[in-house]
């Protein structure tokens, strides 16, 4: 498996006040969005409520076009306008000892 090079972590807010079914209908559609096109992620409880009005997408940083995709549907549905993003990098160990001699007085 190819290390990535970092994540790109997108987080959208679907209101589910005050249009309950509109907030549902909107889940329902980036719960077969991300079947179809990241992998199949269940958005809602057994008995059919919304797990959380929040959706997370992470990607590798060398998948760009899929954040975009996934930017560009949010946005289709009019809920990219509360769409966080940031990038992380991957976890590399420090060194137990710094790579110089530090000489004190």
């Amino acid at each position: 498996m190819m290390e990535s090079a970092g994540w790109q972590v997108l987080v959208v807010r679907v209101p589910l006040d005050p249009d309950y079914e509109a907030g549902v209908r909107k889940l329902q559609a980036l719960q077969q969005w991300l079947a179809q096109n990241h992998k199949p992620v269940t958005l809602f409880r057994a008995d059919g409520r919304p797990r959380s009005e929040m959706v997370c997408l992470a990607v590798p940083v060398e998948a760009a076009d899929k954040a975009l995709a996934w930017r560009a549907f949010c946005n289709e549905l009019g809920i990219a306008a509360g769409m966080v993003q940031w990038r992380t990098a991957p976890y590399r160990p420090i060194a137990l000892e710094p790579p110089f001699k530090m000489e004190f007085d």
